[in-house]
């Protein structure tokens, strides 16, 4: 779900963190740390109103490769 509505939670991230994701990746943001925040997005974020009924599921392993290849 998080890589199917990648643009979505990228333009929440800048909005509501100030900060842009790509650039918290590149400088080596954990897992860990992206998860808390991802899970932290506003109920107004529009990531959160777009998946608010779509199960979220996803491995640290799949996760951390998936992150590994952006």
């Amino acid at each position: 779900m998080v890589l199917r509505h990648w643009r979505l939670v990228y333009a929440d991230w800048r909005r509501e963190y100030g900060r842009d994701l790509m650039a918290d990746l590149d400088d080596g943001l954990s897992w860990w740390e992206f998860a808390a925040l991802l899970s932290g997005l506003s109920a107004d974020s529009v990531w959160r109103q777009v998946t608010a009924n779509e199960p979220v599921e996803l491995s640290s392993e799949t996760a951390r490769a998936v992150i590994g290849n952006l």
